[in-house]
């Protein structure tokens, strides 16, 4: 018998006596290691204490509050303030913030000290702190942004910039778009240029010809400009050019006649639908490839572009009618014909909304192509397309007549109604949270007006006709560009 089997013996022995005295604290062997119950409970109570202490410690180590380093950077719960607002496009680089604890200790005002034309109220909260997570977990970052602001006279000049063609002339802005609501706008004028222009200076940070090299462009009448969410394209007269934000030309298509710069329409992150002036419906992919071509509802037009709406279906306006298409096949789905539509179609995901020329109404129709409701104005609807709010409550359209209407998106019924001083050839938009309309027309008279009952936050006259539309700015400022060269930032306090 080996010495390990003789100790085992006599220590079960002896704890046995042990038992058998009531007298006497009974005793447990662990290995050698004799603890009492008392023991055991206290090192229990002892464990829950150290645990809790130590949920406590986490919960404080998640949650640390604003921080500022020696440079003189803020963190909110180790995420950087200043990266965190660069990331939004606040300022170009995060270098150009400044921030400074303003109104208690969880908060910072900023301002983008490049051009001091934004600020920023951020604050740094522990609201989700008491949410349990396992040990050595990282915890969220709780990064709110309160508010963001231009620096903006009210209804005043933020500032005005004039854009002249390279050969002297006045630059006539056609279309625009701001990516990700960022820092720049993209226009491109009838001259066939692609300008890019920083929406807190006006500054031109670059120019790009839509086809050819030299400074001598294509003239053409309806160039386009789009996003996907990843990339910029434009369609001019005989080309369509893919390029970065940066405005590196990335791939063109030159084989294709586009006659008349017919516009492109972005599918989501996945490339461009281009309509040529036969009625030939293109889907490229990002990288120029051609996923699929459509030529059953051919119909010669000088304006057309494409929308995706109804669920799978892309929509094609043209001058005499709509044709819808399978936007994943191309496969032509149905028709909708009237004697002259000469504007872009709404499309939600249950309708579609458009105005009308030769009947001077505005429509809305269902996605199998029937009619819901026809609202008749006092004149035509042209070349503005109509707008629509998020909760498809209310329908704003504008035309020849030069009215501003807004309907009810589920009967067509009047709302209200507000008079501009001529024909609008510009689309209608709604900023950001849908609170505000803005509409400009061919005299170059430019309002934003409250969407519930057509009173006007901005009136304001330019020096030409605007065709491009309104760009709404955050909560307080519009883009807009005209017919003479000119590029505006038009100052209000859109607050409902």
């Amino acid at each position: 018998m080996g010495n390990s089997t003789i100790q085992q013996q006599a220590c079960r022995r002896h704890s046995e006596t042990l038992a058998s005295d009531s007298r006497r604290p009974t005793l447990i062997i662990f290995t050698g290691n004799i603890v009492s119950h008392k023991m055991r409970l206290s090192m229990v109570l002892l464990a829950v204490l150290v645990a809790a202490t130590l949920v406590v410690a986490n919960k404080n180590k998640r949650f640390r509050g604003l921080k500022q380093n020696k440079k003189g950077y803020w963190s909110c719960n180790r995420r950087s303030v200043e990266k965190h607002l660069a990331k939004r496009n606040f300022a170009l680089s995060y270098k150009d913030i400044a921030c400074s604890r303003i109104g208690g200790k969880d908060r910072l005002t900023c301002t983008d000290t490049e051009y001091g034309l934004y600020n920023a109220i951020v604050r740094c909260t522990s609201e989700e702190s008491n949410v349990h997570r396992p040990f050595g977990k990282k915890a969220s970052d709780y990064l709110k942004v309160l508010s963001e602001s231009t620096q903006c006279n009210s209804n005043g000049i933020l500032w005005s910039t004039y854009v002249a063609n390279p050969d002297g002339s006045d630059a006539e802005f056609r279309r625009s778009i701001i990516p990700n609501s960022g820092l720049v706008a993209y226009y491109v004028t009838m001259y066939s240029e692609l300008i890019a222009v920083d929406i807190r200076t006006g500054d031109v940070l670059f120019r790009r010809i839509l086809e050819g090299t030299s400074t001598t462009a294509f003239g053409t009448k309806w160039p386009s400009v789009t996003f996907d969410g990843s990339y910029l394209y434009t369609q001019s007269a005989n080309a369509v050019r893919s390029w970065t934000l940066d405005g590196k030309l990335r791939w063109e298509l030159n084989s294709i006649d586009y006659d008349l710069g017919i516009a492109s329409a972005a599918g989501e992150g996945n490339g461009i639908y281009s309509v040529d002036n036969d009625g030939n419906v293109r889907r490229y992919n990002s990288d120029g490839g051609l996923v699929w071509e459509a030529s059953e509802c051919q119909r010669g037009t000088d304006y057309a572009e494409a929308v995706e709406g109804c669920g799978n279906l892309v929509l094609v306006n043209y001058n005499n009618g709509i044709c819808a298409f399978n936007r994943y096949t191309g496969d032509f789905v149905y028709s909708i014909d009237f004697p002259e539509l000469d504007q872009n179609v709404v499309a939600t995901a249950t309708a579609i909304y458009f105005g009308e020329y030769s009947t001077e109404s505005v429509y809305k129709y269902t996605c199998d192509g029937q009619e819901v409701w026809q609202f008749v104005g006092t004149d035509r609807f042209d070349n503005a397309a109509v707008a629509l709010n998020p909760t498809e409550t209310a329908v704003y359209a504008a035309g020849d007549a030069g009215i501003l209407y807004a309907l009810d998106a589920t009967d067509g019924q009047e709302l209200w109604q507000y008079a501009l001083t001529d024909e609008v050839d510009a689309d209608v938009v709604l900023s950001k949270d849908a609170q505000f309309v803005g509409v400009a027309d061919k005299s170059g008279f430019v309002a934003v007006v409250n969407a519930a009952d057509g009173t006007p936050v901005i009136e304001y006259t330019t020096t030409d006709d605007v065709v491009d539309g309104i760009n709404f700015v955050g909560n307080d400022q519009i883009i807009v560009g005209d017919y003479d060269g000119n590029l505006f930032s038009i100052c209000g306090n859109f607050t409902p």
